[in-house]
């Protein structure tokens, strides 16, 4: 397959387009003829079987694709949900975990800087440790998934967490690959 570049010719651009236009022409069907007689045969044995694997974990995040958002009850300590319409919740899909729901801090660790909240399962746990910021009606709060699941709430505004702090768990990170 050889194609002749098209001359750039100052004094004479419409030829100039003109010859674009036939060297694209060119190229497209030249890729569709050779797109369309690949099979096994032009490739290395190395080659498939990279692809085999590549194909396999593409399947695994098409699969991941399909699969609906279900949401399941996050059970926390050290925290209590803001109301019943606020429970903690985790979910998965596309590869990506959400969490939502609000909490308030338990009134005895209310003076705490940094409190172990829980503990993510395998599914919802993140390949390295995430650490993200989230409101509170008193500033923001860093929440902390570790990449062993364990979930952690700090207080970096300098001041004491009020008992009463609205606290937003409404976050996404990408998920573990399975």
């Amino acid at each position: 397959m050889q194609i002749k570049l098209p001359e750039y010719r100052e004094n004479n651009p419409g030829r100039t387009l003109r010859q674009i236009h036939s060297w694209l022409y060119q190229l497209n069907e030249q890729l569709r003829y050779l797109f369309s007689h690949l099979d096994e045969d032009n490739f290395s044995e190395s080659f498939l079987s990279a692809s085999l694997g590549e194909t396999k974990a593409l399947k695994t995040r098409v699969k991941d694709l399909e699969a609906p958002l279900k949401w399941v009850p996050l059970a926390l300590t050290g925290v209590t949900s803001w109301s019943d319409d606020d429970a903690p919740m985790i979910g998965r899909a596309h590869g990506t975990v959400f969490l939502r729901g609000a909490v308030k801090l338990n009134k005895a660790l209310a003076d705490r800087k940094v409190l172990d909240i829980g503990l993510a399962d395998e599914i919802y746990r993140p390949p390295v440790r995430t650490a993200l910021a989230v409101p509170t009606d008193e500033g923001l709060v860093r929440l902390t998934i570790q990449k062993d699941g364990g979930i952690r709430l700090r207080n970096d505004s300098g001041g004491e967490m009020p008992a009463t702090a609205f606290i937003s768990l409404a976050c996404a990170y990408r998920a573990r690959e399975e």
